[in-house]
């Protein structure tokens, strides 16, 4: 999306440079902690206490000699202060991850993996194993009851071990859950004749906020070496692609919220992938599990490196400080949106004198248009390819530096905003401190203005700053261009999240007050506009 987006703006400057320089070409060429519940099903046995990690059990493991398998299919629910995670012991996998804090587009609490039927998409259920070179292993562990137990432990947190064990094949899972925490523990242990066999652990690729507008959501495998990471999004996955190295985390994200694998004592070695989930080969011994928000100041807690899932993009050195920016006028405001307004008014007063200089260029243009105009008019009847067209070029030229004239002197304020505009976005469209949140009649600073009326109004405005602002040529194809820009921008913000066009809009209108302002002040002082005019 970040692409496409950038992609359209830059060609929409490109038409606009492009066009002024083929006007001039006929020129030159130029919180409270309740106790942890955990609620097994009634076949399930009630919590002991805490037996020692598996990774501190012996380290040879013993061929199974006895079948271990559950008596009937069941769910087992944990729960801590963040989440409520409901799992069956039907092949030991998760059917629900509810994230408490977070809601849904009906208000209720957001459930991570909804949409996934058991049944049909079994394999893609999170903390399914899957074996790449066995898969009637695969098949046989997916349909496999599992025997569960519930142990607590000291600090509050609550293990939970699901244990499944036919001929010589022997599996274990242990998930422990933190009182208050979205960070998770697991260890997983498959056997097969007492030798440690390698396995891979699914995460489903449907995985975040299914109710995500289908213009901006974006599904991705994430993998991280240190100072380093990668993204691939399972859109565009074909077949089943395979990555290895030492990762240091690695795991599946959307927009907002991530789910993550970090081994505490080794690496994820192996990344596989489809369109409908994503397979990592964890270590056998502890793995942490981040299965939550992509907040910045919770994600650094967690681990430092860990912050880098939140994409900021491209210009991510001017998105960081935006964001952190925009979080701090927040906490005077209380509202995003009028957070947005304020941090565009800064950026606007700071581009004040890029604008004072733009409109000075345009004035200065206008100066000279007679002359520009005479000199065409000489020359016009010689053909483009006529080495007279040079002897043009060369007066054109020297017109300009006779003035102090930069032909593209009125497009830099434009390119300098681009990569704020480009970070802005990016901001919006990661930071999940603005999702669901309101402004005035929008519902969601993340999405885009179902009713347009917020586009529509930033067109209107960006068309007045146009016409107050002085066109550097009174060449009629230039100024149907120009004519046309605002309804390109209107195209290209029809579908980004109603806080970039806020903060467009606010710049439209202080763009219109500060030219209101340029303009009486050049016509009250002409003795220093005709100075700034003189480029002296």
């Amino acid at each position: 999306m970040e692409k496409r987006f950038l992609l359209a703006f830059l060609l929409s400057l490109a038409v606009l440079v492009m066009t002024q320089i083929f006007v001039e070409k006929k020129m030159k060429p130029p919180s409270t902690t309740p106790p942890v519940t955990a609620t097994p099903a009634p076949a399930s046995p009630a919590p002991t206490p805490m037996a020692a990690s598996k990774s501190e059990a012996a380290a040879s493991p013993s061929p199974a000699l006895e079948n271990i398998k559950g008596a009937n299919e069941h769910d087992i629910v944990l729960e801590n202060t963040r989440a409520r995670i409901v799992l069956t012991n039907r092949g030991g996998v998760v059917k629900s991850w509810l994230l408490k804090d977070y809601k849904d587009s009906n208000h209720a609490p957001l459930d991570l993996v909804a949409g996934l039927d058991p049944q049909t998409q079994r394999a893609s259920l999170p903390l399914q194993l899957n074996f790449p070179d066995d898969s009637a292993l695969e098949g046989q562990v997916q349909s496999a009851l599992f025997a569960d137990s519930l142990e607590r432990g000291p600090g509050g947190e609550t293990r939970l071990t699901l244990r499944y064990a036919s001929g010589n094949v022997s599996i274990e899972k242990d998930l422990t859950v933190d009182p208050q925490s979205y960070i998770n523990r697991l260890e997983v242990r498959v056997t097969r004749g007492g030798m440690e066999m390698p396995f891979l652990v699914a995460w489903p690729s449907k995985f975040g906020d299914n109710a995500l507008d289908i213009h901006t959501d974006l599904r991705q495998i994430v993998t991280a070496v240190p100072g380093k990471i990668d993204r691939t999004s399972l859109a565009k996955v074909k077949g089943t692609p395979e990555t290895s190295g030492g990762f240091r985390f690695a795991g599946i994200e959307d927009r907002y919220f991530a789910a993550v694998f970090l081994p505490e004592n080794s690496t994820v070695s192996r990344v596989r992938y489809t369109t409908e989930a994503g397979f990592f080969s964890i270590p056998t011994g502890p793995t942490r599990l981040f299965v939550g928000p992509k907040e910045v100041s919770l994600l650094r807690q967690v681990d430092p490196q860990l912050e880098a899932v939140v994409d900021f993009g491209w210009f991510g050195i001017i998105g960081k400080p935006l964001f952190m920016a925009l979080k701090w006028i927040y906490v005077y405001c209380k509202n995003y949106g009028g957070a947005i307004i304020l941090l565009t008014l800064v950026i606007n007063m700071a581009l004040f004198p890029l604008r004072w200089k733009s409109m000075v260029s345009a004035q200065k243009m206008q100066k000279i248009q007679p002359r520009i105009k005479a000199i065409q008019e000489k020359y016009k009847k010689y053909k483009v390819n006529d080495p007279k067209r040079q002897e043009m070029n060369q007066e054109m030229m020297g017109l300009y530096k006779e003035h102090g004239v930069n032909p593209l002197g009125g497009c830099l304020p434009l390119v300098l905003q681009m990569p704020i505009l480009v970070a802005f976005y990016n901001v919006l469209n990661s930071a999940i401190d603005l999702r669901q949140v309101g402004f005035l009649w929008i519902p969601d600073l993340s999405q885009h203005d179902r009713t347009f009326v917020l586009v529509i109004i930033m067109v209107i405005t960006q068309f007045i700053s146009q016409k107050l602002t002085p066109a550097p040529s009174t060449d009629p194809t230039q100024a149907k261009m120009f004519l046309i820009m605002p309804l390109v921008f209107g195209v290209m913000f029809a579908k980004v999240a109603s806080g970039l066009v806020l903060y467009w809009l606010t710049g439209n209108l202080i763009g219109i007050i500060q030219q209101l302002f340029l303009n009486r002040y050049s016509a009250a002082h002409p003795a220093v506009a005709r100075k700034d005019l003189k480029g002296k």
